[in-house]
């Protein structure tokens, strides 16, 4: 599939016919601040796709984040309740219900029997195309739309199985978890991870798209995030948890990240702060 099948793909209708043995529809849907779905569950596979701010989801057991580039693989009769915080924008796609799948949706529904969230590495047609804010302007035949969904899936699969199942991946993703308050150099992080630093970066560049400093800085204004939204701490308390000296060095950090300052952040997306 090329560029142009995949604009096309973002500008037809969403409704698929229900011959077509796998998919029923995609969607393309903005949620605005606070808005919830209670608990209910689905008869079908679904795929949700975060593609700007963060949706969070609960199967009974507590909330989980999906941040943006993150897929949730939904299973048939699973009960999960959803909602949005701070807003977010989704690409989602909607499984037919068959008696017997086969083909895409029997790989699919094998190797995803739970719920699951994932990272997705894109193609780079994808990050194009996913970014669209046209819609159904142009008409494309289903068939075409069809395949458009497969290519997306195989990308899906293609991602998730080299990347978040690579063992080198979980090694990064765990030393960053545990260090998440030492403000590491890129070297240290290397020599810990027995590689080079510019083998770090390569990786960083493959698995995230960004280098490894970034990153990591990247999920401690992430964790701030969680602090200024849920709680009524000062920002220079939140700064401090986080293992800041420097209360202009942490606010410059979260609004190159975030993209405003710690408080605008607040102001912005919280109006009554717990």
């Amino acid at each position: 599939m090329n560029d142009l099948s995949s604009q096309l793909f973002v500008e037809l209708s969403h409704n698929l016919n229900e011959r077509q043995a796998s998919f029923s529809s995609y969607n393309f849907l903005n949620w605005e601040k606070g808005q919830q779905m209670p608990m209910h569950q689905h008869d079908h596979l679904q795929l949700i796709h975060v593609l700007e701010g963060e949706l969070e989801i609960d199967y009974g057991f507590g909330w989980q984040v999906l941040q943006k580039n993150q897929v949730h693989v939904l299973p048939p009769s699973f009960d999960h309740q959803i909602k949005t915080r701070i807003g977010h924008r989704q690409f989602g796609i909607n499984f037919s219900k068959v008696a017997s799948a086969t083909g895409l949706l029997k790989e699919l529904l094998q190797l995803f029997e739970k719920p699951g969230v994932y990272p997705f590495v894109f193609q780079s047609r994808w990050k194009k195309v996913l970014k669209s804010k046209a819609y159904s302007s142009v008409v494309m035949s289903e068939l075409k739309a069809v395949r458009c969904i497969e290519d997306y899936c195989f990308a899906l699969l293609d991602s998730i199985l080299k990347d978040n199942f690579d063992p080198i991946y979980q090694k990064i993703e765990s030393y960053l978890e545990e260090h998440l308050l030492d403000h590491t150099p890129v070297d240290t992080i290397a020599e810990a991870l027995n590689m080079s630093r510019s083998t770090l970066q390569r990786y960083a560049k493959k698995f995230y798209g960004y280098g490894i400093a970034h990153v990591h800085e990247g999920l401690r204004m992430k964790k701030a995030s969680d602090y200024l939204l849920a709680t009524n701490r000062r920002v220079s308390d939140i700064a401090e948890l986080l293992a800041y000296d420097d209360i202009y060095q942490f606010s410059h950090s979260f609004k190159r990240h975030m993209g405003l300052s710690p408080l605008a952040y607040r102001k912005k997306n919280v109006l009554d702060i717990l």
